[in-house]
């Protein structure tokens, strides 16, 4: 799924995929929505970092304030090695978000 809705506000999650990728820290980054109760969905991040470099979720919201409204900054946060990726270099984000749901702890927090 392309759009991402938080709360009855939707959003491309590629606008600010865009903005992260002028980090020079980042090397890819993806956003997919995850289910939440409340929202409906919570914006999860997941980054590739740059070889010798590495990011926190703190980092990320600072570098996407004041570019992005407060609904679009990521809640949640994953460092990956790879992404889903088509042959023809689509990211699969349905598969994305089935793994970012899967690493989820009984107590809400992420595994690494």
């Amino acid at each position: 799924k392309e759009i991402i809705n938080r709360g009855g506000k939707k959003f491309f999650p590629r606008e600010v995929e865009e903005i992260l990728y002028s980090h020079p820290k980042v090397m890819h980054a993806a956003m997919v929505g995850i289910a939440d109760q409340r929202l409906g969905e919570r914006n999860c991040l997941c980054v590739i970092p740059r070889p010798g470099q590495s990011v926190t979720l703190p980092e990320m919201i600072a570098h996407l304030k004041g570019q992005v409204a407060d609904y679009k900054l990521p809640e949640e946060f994953r460092i990956v090695e790879e992404l889903p990726f088509t042959a023809t270099g689509k990211l699969r984000r349905h598969v994305l978000a089935e793994w970012v749901a899967k690493t989820k702890l009984a107590d809400g927090t992420a595994r690494s």
